[in-house]
């Protein structure tokens, strides 16, 4: 300042000031700018550099119009583009679906004038995913291949996309460029791991166990281990082949938890990367084996923390952990229940564990959250992040599909923690209080199938809003059906077919030659190739009427709901939030009452909804409720104005709503915590 005040005149002086201050002191920087900016209004240099603090200072309005002018008076092209890239950023950081659109917008001015600088690509990139257009981030990682093709987190990153599109082929294509480029021994490990995923996703098992050995000739470790005992198929040929896989599975646990020391793994995502998903869709309780799981984990993973004191005031702190605050089937069966918790009694914290995407849920999520947090990506530091807040309540939207949310669910960072049946399995894991279930979803015996106390309210706690309904269009046609035709719809995802299906689907088309059994298909996954393998073996001719559909926008399923005759509820596993708008749409679901939770959804939503007539006592009940809803529209339209007259009892039901507060209260007193 001494400076400036001697040689006021000097060139540039207040700006080169404000660069020499802008590290160690902002404060003073700022000040510099302005007085440059008072004597040459129109120098971009500095209000660029102006904005820049602003934006790091958390004035983000002032800092949008300071690049604007900046943007005004720039003449060089390659500044423009940097500055519409710090538009951008501004734009984005401020995670509303609005400023998500004006950050790719500017993002995308930047690219038209700087068409070949490879960070746009990237953040551009991650926008169209954070807005759930995966095929526009996979263009645009594509193009960005072109450009650099010798780098190969350009090849994973574009893998990821490929493989959270489903279209594994593409991402095995990428993956195996990325090995060609040049890496690390450990760096090489990790893709050919990434490999063996993806090739177990489209139910190669041979080729991901050998992607597993080229990874453990590169850099072996520990974590190979548990990753070939996430390798299983999502489709299996024949019954015989299921419980030969299960038992080869149970044998290679077995093997790993009689290991005399705990395995050595630093970092279980990276050196693992998955769990395995698909175990519970063979169709056995899973207690042992999930709890077994768990224990192999919680033996090498960092010890427990001691629980910070609670406080001893104030409304009930509760953290609702999730990988899924967007608009995913878990927020549609549990977000509204969440978000409606009261406000006087209930203090919410929404920690979102590597989030896909931010859509208008994410938004809306926002909005009723008293505390937001972006957890970072190390465990230790979820762990310390959450502990900090001092919830009294954790609860899980699940814990099972995704191994980081998974990992958290091992320790103990609550006096209270429950998990909700998002993924309706047991964790395994010996720090969960609770699994949230109904009298209907679990019979007392069903105690059994969890390591958690299984938590059974008269009522599944859901919020649901139910689906606006449209007019009824004759869509027949258009997919290729006469009005002769008999539609069974069964719209589950395919790896919930189990080979015992197979027979129910040849007595369902031979007791009705009208009939057709309608899939639901993502063909770029290449499963439907499996499936039509196993039908045309298991079914012989009648597999003919079995037709794939492709996967169907919401508004063209709703239509296929409403032009179908009957649902076919799949079993051992069933579907799950699809049968909200099957039962407002009215259509009679064929459903049996299994063992497992997994596939009793549909007979849980009967009973809450008065109907258990319609559920199916079995196999032959239900192949005669197919065949008469089907095949008598008199029947049919008896059924369905039932579930008509019924379905508010599945929806936004208070007394559902009431008596999860009440529990969430109970069990927080019973813990030993304070009255509220």
């Amino acid at each position: 300042m001494a400076l400036y005040q001697d040689f006021p005149d000097l060139p540039n002086l207040a700006f080169r000031l404000g660069l020499l201050s802008q590290e160690e002191d902002p404060e003073m920087a700022l000040i510099y700018y302005k007085q440059e900016l008072e004597t040459r209004p129109h120098f971009w240099a500095c209000r660029n550099n102006l904005a820049l603090l602003l934006q790091a200072q958390g004035q983000f309005s002032e800092a949008k119009a300071q690049f604007e002018w900046a943007l005004s008076d720039c003449p060089e092209p390659i500044a423009q583009a940097r500055i519409w890239e710090s538009l951008g950023d501004l734009w984005q950081a401020e995670s509303s679906a609005e400023a998500i659109r004006e950050a790719l917008k500017a993002y995308q001015k930047a690219h038209e004038i700087s068409p070949r600088t490879p960070r746009i690509y990237w953040k551009i990139a991650q926008i169209w995913r954070a807005r759930g257009q995966l095929h526009s981030a996979i263009q645009v990682l594509q193009n960005l291949s072109y450009l650099i093709p010798e780098r190969a987190s350009v090849w994973l990153a574009l893998a990821e996309l490929q493989t959270a599109n489903l279209q594994y082929r593409s991402a095995e294509e990428s993956l195996e460029t990325a090995l060609k480029r040049e890496a690390s021994p450990q760096e090489k490990a990790q893709i050919c791991l990434q490999l063996a995923h993806v090739q177990s996703e489209a139910g190669d098992l041979s080729r991901a166990e050998r992607s597993l050995q080229r990874g453990r000739h590169c850099f072996p470790h520990d974590g190979f281990k548990l990753a070939q005992l996430s390798l299983l198929p999502p489709i299996y040929q024949s019954q015989s082949e299921l419980e030969q896989t299960r038992q080869n599975w149970e044998k290679a646990l077995e093997a790993l938890a009689d290991e005399a020391g705990p395995l050595q793994i630093a970092d279980p995502v990276a050196e693992v990367g998955s769990l395995p998903f698909y175990l519970p869709y063979q169709g056995y309780n899973d207690c042992r084996a999930l709890s077994l799981l768990s224990d192999i984990y919680t033996r090498f993973l960092p010890p427990q923390p001691g629980l910070p004191p609670s406080a001893k005031n104030g409304r009930l702190k509760v953290a609702v952990v999730s990988h899924y605050f967007h608009s995913h089937s878990l927020m549609q069966c549990f977000g509204g229940l969440i978000e409606n918790l009261g406000r006087e009694r209930f203090e919410l914290g929404f920690f979102s564990l590597s989030p896909l995407l931010a859509d208008a849920t994410t938004s809306r999520l926002r909005q009723r959250a008293d505390h937001w947090c972006e957890l970072p990506s190390s465990l230790a530091e979820q762990i310390q992040t959450l502990l900090k807040w001092q919830p009294d309540i954790v609860l899980y939207t699940d814990l099972g599909p995704h191994l980081p949310t998974w990992l958290l669910g091992q320790y103990r960072l609550a006096p209270v923690q429950w998990v909700f049946p998002g993924h309706p399995v047991t964790s395994g894991s010996a720090q969960i209080d609770g699994f949230i279930s109904s009298c209907w979803l679990d019979t007392p015996e069903g105690q059994c199938h969890y390591r958690e106390k299984l938590l059974r309210p008269e009522f599944l706690p859901t919020f649901v809003t139910p689906p606006l309904l449209p007019l009824k269009q004759n869509m027949r046609a258009k997919w290729g059906f006469t009005d002769k035709h008999n539609l069974y719809l069964c719209p589950v995802s395919l790896f919930k077919l189990h080979p015992l299906m197979d027979a129910l689907f040849a007595e369902i088309l031979s007791q009705d030659p009208q009939g057709l059994i309608l899939l639901l298909d993502r063909p770029q996954s290449g499963l439907d190739k499996s499936l039509k393998a196993r039908f045309q073996n298991s079914l012989g001719k009648l597999a003919e009427r079995i037709w794939f559909l492709p996967w169907l926008n919401p508004d063209a399923f709703m239509q296929l709901l409403l032009n179908a005759e009957v649902y076919l509820e799949t079993f051992p596993f069933g579907s799950g939030t699809t049968l909200f708008s099957a039962f407002a749409c009215g259509i009679p679901v064929v459903a049996l009452a299994p063992e497992f939770a997994r596939g009793r959804f549909a007979a849980m939503f009967y009973q809450q909804m008065g109907l258990g007539d319609l559920i199916a006592c079995d196999r032959s009940d239900y192949l005669k409720k197919a065949k008469n809803w089907a095949t008598d529209p008199d029947f049919r339209a008896a059924v369905s104005q039932r579930i008509l007259a019924h379905n508010h009892r599945i929806y936004r039901y208070p007394p559902a709503l009431a008596a999860f507060e009440n529990a969430l209260i109970e069990a927080h007193l019973n813990a030993g915590g304070r009255s509220l």
